[in-house]
């Protein structure tokens, strides 16, 4: 199976799906009481990184692979911390999210794992749940870094 490499031979690119999002945060459009994706000029964590790059398609996050190399089942682990996070601390999760993935790292096992770490740890309160997916998805990013020595290492040679 094909390495899926976030934000590396996508349309999107990891700056301009940041400054998305800060602005939809910033224009008070990012609401965590919104659950249709996106309605009446407001919308969720997957509707608000959706809207600027496929209008009218905020709902289907499907496209956050083709789009930005984040498997969906990630984007809806995004969402659901989301949901459950703090009024303040929610408004900034979707750009620590975003943030927190390195360019060229393949996630197709962080939902896996952080639905590992949930079913064994029971409840857990959003602010870690937070702070397990991040740590999930910075794991992820340091297998890119691996790779990148191993190819410097090879050219050497």
């Amino acid at each position: 199976m094909a390495k899926l490499a976030s934000y590396f031979t996508t349309p999107v690119s990891k700056t301009q799906l940041l400054q998305s999002l800060a602005a939809h945060r910033e224009s008070y459009s990012l609401s965590r009481d919104v659950f249709d994706y996106w309605k009446d000029g407001y919308g969720c964590a997957i509707g608000c990184s959706l809207r600027d790059f496929a209008p009218g398609s905020e709902w289907d996050e499907d496209l956050f692979q083709p789009l930005f190399g984040i498997p969906s089942g990630l984007a809806s682990r995004m969402e659901l911390v989301f949901h459950e996070l703090g009024y303040t601390e929610s408004l900034y999760w979707p750009e620590r999210f975003v943030n927190a993935i390195r360019p060229g790292s393949d996630l197709r096992d962080v939902s896996a794992m952080f639905g590992l770490w949930r079913a064994e740890s029971g409840y857990a309160p959003p602010s870690a749940m937070a702070d397990r997916l991040i740590l999930e998805i910075e794991r992820a990013g340091r297998a890119v870094e691996h790779d990148e020595a191993v190819f410097q290492e090879e050219r050497v040679w």
